[in-house]
């Protein structure tokens, strides 16, 4: 055989020359050698080539702009890795590109393979590139200057090694085959039918935004977050609200005595805000029936009692009274007092400030007499689109941290400047009981968020809720008799103080995400609103707006965390001869993924600790009073030699 097709030592002598013969018969042709030069004569020996073809260069220009780079193992004597780039032509057909040899899939080959096709190949920009997840190749698309970053170019996944490692790690052949068929869908319809059959194959193997467990959350396919993750495009609510009626409204001197009397001066503080309809959208969005709470990335939180009585000034005990303020006044009031997000500026009152009065609180609220809710009766909204600004703040939501969340606004440094009914009831701000408005009833439940009133979260028990409550519309005229409808509800009511939730262990005011409450909570809740990553229209211009999402992020921060962990591994299973280059790179991968889960509040998924600030020096306080005693008796001995001098100077 050695006779007939020669060796490999001589095979490998041949290259260059078979190399340079292809360059003469096919004019435009690359070769691109590289040598190690070593042993005592200092001779050069192989080390890597790499080449491509003139015709397949200038066809390149005329191709889709997509490129495919693999590596291949050859089993000669020798062994080494063949490097491919491929591109696909207008008919939908492998296009080859380049080749290289190398002895290798490392950082250094890949980068010189990556350079070599940027230098001599192709300078396209806009060109995605398709490849497995090798660390050599994703070093190589991000280096900065190597011209494969975006937007030059575009960095992807190759579906057939995704589906490989779908395959090895669920033991599925029929998920791998869904995998793929989800994949290659051109259309959104088709393409979340796939995900959810990936989604009863194996729910683990699919990215869902929540529940996993939907024992509580039993209503989310009616649900209008399931909608909005599907692919529709809802529009804000359309809001009910009578208080544009009381725009110019003023409570004449001769009634106040009798407000005054009756409790109610706090409600009638509130003359005309306007509501911000986006905002409130998006907290509905989030609202869940099942629970009677706003579901946060960090846990429940809803309207409480405590609420009513601090932004409104309203009693809790008593014969109860409804009026034209209603619910998404205060939902809006409540939002504005502990959500950082899409709250407004507070501006100055119109109305001059009393001589000889304090405002803490702010010019609009009075000492000793008003709720804390008056506060932003004059706000300043920054400038928003109207079609966009439901998506932003949305999203916003889905990103949200807890350190965006005031877990408890109403400290004693604000409570003792408002009215003294804010705190009268405070006994039955912890109650357990349906809350009536009309033919609505709504339970409070605020053992299901007691981090509002200072106590840690422990898993809460389900509450009984009525379905069918919540079909009723407000639409049209009703004339029932609401006392008989909602008797039994009226009854545990007046019951409440037999239901109420003790005090638990006080809250730290950042929740523990390796707890047991958070890991239930992640399991029930509905973890992301907003898909994946959409381009929103603008009306005005015509063009699009890219908008990344949550959910987008959330597959950064897996991306970032799996990058962490391989990089770790290689760090500690490091050889002891690797190139200092390489290994600097590597550690370069593993900080950037570090910082990039410790800056976007995730560094708790790779038991990250923040580093504690150095403990203050301690000082011995009664060694600097000896100090400061000695220094200022000399200073007074350096006085009175001074004064002795200028008395002998006289004299003289």
């Amino acid at each position: 055989m050695a006779d007939l097709y020669g060796d490999w030592k001589g095979s490998y002598a041949l290259l260059p020359r078979y190399l340079q013969a292809l360059k003469t018969t096919n004019p435009g042709t690359v070769v691109k050698f590289a040598y190690k030069v070593g042993g005592p004569s200092n001779v050069r020996v192989f080390d890597r080539v790499f080449w491509a073809f003139g015709p397949s260069i200038r066809g390149f220009e005329h191709c889709r702009p997509i490129l495919t780079v693999d590596g291949t193992h050859l089993y000669g004597k020798y062994k080494g890795v063949l490097l491919i780039a491929i591109g696909v032509d207008a008919n939908d057909q492998i296009y080859p590109l380049a080749f290289a040899i190398v002895d290798c899939e490392s950082i250094d080959t890949w980068g010189w393979f990556m350079d070599c096709i940027r230098k001599h190949v192709t300078q396209r920009e806009g060109i995605c590139v398709i490849s497995d997840r090798h660390v050599g190749i994703m070093t190589a698309m991000s280096k900065v200057g190597g011209g494969w970053t975006e937007p030059q170019a575009f960095h992807r996944f190759c579906t057939r090694h995704q589906a490989s490692n779908i395959n090895t790690k669920f033991k599925s052949n029929e998920l791998k085959l869904a995998f793929l068929s989800t994949a290659c869908a051109a259309q959104r319809k088709r393409f979340n039918k796939g995900m959810q059959k990936i989604g009863s194959i194996n729910p683990s193997a699919k990215m869902d935004p929540g529940p996993d467990d939907g024992t509580i959350l039993h209503l989310q396919s009616t649900h209008r977050s399931q909608a909005i993750w599907e692919g529709e495009e809802l529009k804000p609510l359309t809001l009910r609200g009578h208080m544009k009626a009381f725009k110019a409204f003023k409570v004449p001197e001769a009634v106040l005595t009798y407000v005054n009397n009756t409790q109610f001066r706090g409600i009638t503080r509130f003359c005309y805000v306007p509501l911000d309809a986006d905002l409130i959208t998006a907290l509905v969005e989030r609202w869940r029936q099942e629970t009677h709470t706003f579901h946060l990335p960090f846990g429940e939180a809803t309207v409480t009692l405590q609420d009513v009585a601090m932004l409104f000034g309203l009693r809790i005990s008593g014969r109860p009274v409804t009026g034209s303020t209603g619910p998404l006044l205060l939902l809006q009031l409540w939002s504005w007092e502990r959500v950082s997000i899409g709250r407004p500026d507070i501006v100055r009152s119109r109305v001059p400030r009393q001589a000889g009065v304090a405002y803490p609180l702010g010019s609009q609220v009075l000492t000793g007499l008003d709720p804390l809710g008056c506060k932003w009766l004059r706000v300043q909204r920054g400038f928003k689109d109207h079609r966009l600004w439901l998506v932003v703040i949305r999203d916003l939501l889905d990103k949200m941290v807890e350190l965006q969340f005031v877990w408890q606004p109403y400290t004693p440094s604000v409570v003792q400047h408002l009215s003294p009914i804010c705190v009268q009831d405070q006994a039955e701000w912890t109650v357990i009981a349906p809350l009536i408005c009309f033919e609505m009833v709504e339970w409070h439940f605020p053992n299901r968020c007691t981090r509002q009133f200072g106590w840690q979260q422990m898993i809460p028990e389900m509450g009984n809720t009525c379905t069918r409550l919540h079909g009723i519309s407000r639409k049209g005229d009703w004339s029932g008799n609401y006392e008989t409808m909602h008797q039994e509800s009226i009854a545990k009511w007046e019951n409440r103080m037999s239901n109420i939730v003790e005090p638990g262990l006080p809250f730290c005011g950042l929740t523990n995400f390796e707890d047991e409450y958070f890991e239930w909570y992640n399991a029930i809740t509905r973890r992301i609103i907003t898909p994946l990553s959409q381009t929103v229209n603008d009306d005005y211009e015509d063009h699009h707006y890219y908008y990344p999402t949550a959910a987008d992020f959330q597959i950064l921060t897996q991306t970032s965390m799996v990058t962490y962990n391989t990089t770790q591994e290689m760090i500690s299973n490091m050889p002891d001869d690797i190139p200092l280059a390489q290994y600097a790179m590597i550690e370069k991968m593993r900080n950037m993924s570090l910082n990039s889960l410790v800056n976007t509040g995730q560094g708790h998924l790779i038991n990250y600790q923040e580093p504690r600030p150095p403990s203050p020096p301690r000082y011995d306080f009664r060694h600097l009073a000896h100090r400061q005693q000695v220094m200022t008796q000399e200073t007074e001995e350096a006085e009175s030699s001074q004064r002795t001098r200028k008395k002998g100077k006289k004299r003289n």
